[in-house]
């Protein structure tokens, strides 16, 4: 499966969260709540991402020698 699929998949949640909230700051404070974890997931992905392409160039430069 592909982050498209679990990008609406959120999405469709916190539109749920948002028609049922019972006050715009519940819904606010959810939704700073959810970016601010997305966040950090995003950037912890780059940065195995990065270590994974710096491993990968180091065993290329490896090999070519």
């Amino acid at each position: 499966m592909c982050m498209c699929y679990y990008s609406h998949k959120i999405l469709d949640a916190l539109d749920r969260v948002l028609q049922h909230a019972e006050s715009r700051e519940v819904a606010t404070l959810f939704i700073r709540t959810l970016h601010i974890i997305f966040t950090r997931l995003f950037l912890k992905g780059l940065e195995i991402k990065a270590a994974i392409v710096v491993l990968s160039r180091g065993k290329a430069f490896c090999y070519k020698r």
